[in-house]
């Protein structure tokens, strides 16, 4: 082997003398948990004071590192972790929280999105748009208990898209502003995780997949809770990070983070 060629452990334990982030790839069986004890004890042993926490996606996977780098280290699934850094901030929660609830508007794609070809353009964005018209009818329906009138056909659509589409999105701006309007009348204290599958309007708490949605939405408006994570951990280790959402991936690499 060209000694010159540095194995996956001592470039790791390079990148963590250089205070830089890093990920290490490989296929299901290649070591990468076994890597990660390793590291972890490379750490523990010329870092002692250092603070370092251990993210997953599992309980399981979670109980599984404990059992490979001991209990000193805090191992975490990303929910819980997640959940327990944003939980004290509840007043920033309440005004972000309709951004899980509101759609988007409509915007439409050029011709040259289709490369040129206004056949295909005139398809697609009718199908585009029959598709957000439905979103609108199941969240008017679920959240305001309104119904909403039958989609256009594509004959008179085709007619003119441009009208068609600004009605769409006026009636998706009445419903945005009658969510955040529904949504001010909680009290701050009433927005949490709930720890299940799914967002609920009716409680102002969060799913899932909506705390990594709001949490990534902190991370990106109030820079200061990345530099507590800064202040809190010296290093991250995540795991399986090809899992984890890019946006908070891309925020705890500002803070800090190595990745496995």
């Amino acid at each position: 082997m060209d000694k010159s060629v540095m194995l996956p452990l001592e470039k790791i334990q390079e990148c963590i003398a250089l205070g830089q982030s890093f990920v290490l790839q490989g296929g299901a069986g290649s070591g990468k948990t076994d890597t990660l004890k390793k590291t972890v004890k490379f750490y523990l042993e010329n870092y002692p004071d250092k603070k370092i926490i251990c993210i997953t996606h599992t309980n399981k996977a979670a109980d599984e590192i404990v059992g490979r780098v001991g209990a000193e280290v805090e191992v975490s699934t990303i929910h819980s972790f997640i959940s327990r850094l944003i939980k004290p901030y509840k007043r920033n929660l309440l005004k972000l929280l309709p951004e899980l609830f509101c759609l988007p508007l409509f915007e439409e794609l050029s011709i040259e999105h289709y490369n040129g070809d206004d056949k295909i353009r005139r398809t697609e964005e009718y199908k585009r748009f029959k598709a957000q018209h439905r979103s609108l009818a199941k969240k008017r329906s679920r959240i305001l208990q309104e119904d909403t009138g039958q989609v256009t056909g594509k004959r008179e659509y085709d007619k003119d898209p441009s009208a068609y589409n600004a009605l769409l999105n006026n009636d998706i701006e009445q419903l945005n502003k009658a969510i955040r309007e529904a949504i001010k009348q909680h009290h701050f204290n009433d927005v949490g995780y709930n720890d299940s599958r799914f967002d609920n309007f009716e409680n102002a708490t969060f799913g899932h997949d909506g705390l990594i949605k709001i949490a990534s939405l902190l991370f990106s408006q109030y820079p200061n809770l990345g530099k507590i994570v800064r202040d809190k951990y010296d290093c991250v280790f995540i795991d399986e990070y090809q899992d984890t959402s890019e946006n908070i991936i891309h925020s705890l690499i500002y803070s800090v983070v190595y990745s496995i």
